[in-house]
């Protein structure tokens, strides 16, 4: 099981509020535009703070990081990624490309699933008997189940919006 990250600079679950430091409460107006935005209060006696301006975790720069709390003790860290750092994008744009780049989509297609490449079908052979094809396959299920949980929450969300609903993801 994966470590759950339970403490976030100097602030950790569990902790009192009144002893973090550098935190403020959402003005009215920020709960306006959170509850707009749909965020919503369901606990009792919840409160939404802003927290650090920034924040370096992981080597990744965090912007915006905002605290909740209930009963007087924090029970949520969010920490809100600026995807406007050139620095980090351009590193996140490497990265992603070089993992899109190993994988195999047109062998995949064209010469597994469909079989319409004649010039694919020795190689699907060759794989098949040697057992490249079960890491090939593996490999490529891996990244796309990662892809399918970062768009599984907006499926959801266009499926509860549009009519008829959608179906699986």
């Amino acid at each position: 099981m994966k470590d759950i990250i339970t403490r976030i600079g100097p602030d950790h679950l569990g902790q009192p509020i009144g002893s973090a430091n550098g935190i403020r409460e959402f003005s009215d107006d920020e709960y306006a535009n959170a509850e707009a935005s749909g965020m919503r209060r369901t606990l009792r006696d919840e409160k939404l703070f802003n927290g650090p301006e920034r924040l370096d975790l992981v080597a990744i720069p965090w912007e915006g990081t905002i605290i909740a709390s209930t009963e007087g003790k924090i029970y949520k860290i969010c920490l809100q990624f600026n995807t406007r750092n050139d620095r980090f994008a351009k590193i996140a744009k490497r990265a992603i490309t070089a993992v899109l780049n190993g994988l195999e989509f047109g062998y995949l297609y064209n010469g597994i699933l469909q079989h319409s490449d004649a010039s694919l079908s020795r190689r699907f052979l060759t794989d098949y008997a040697s057992g490249e094809l079960n890491y090939l396959l593996w490999k490529h299920v891996r990244v796309l189940g990662f892809i399918k949980s970062l768009l599984r929450p907006y499926h959801r969300m266009m499926s509860v919006l549009t009519l008829p609903t959608l179906g699986a993801l």
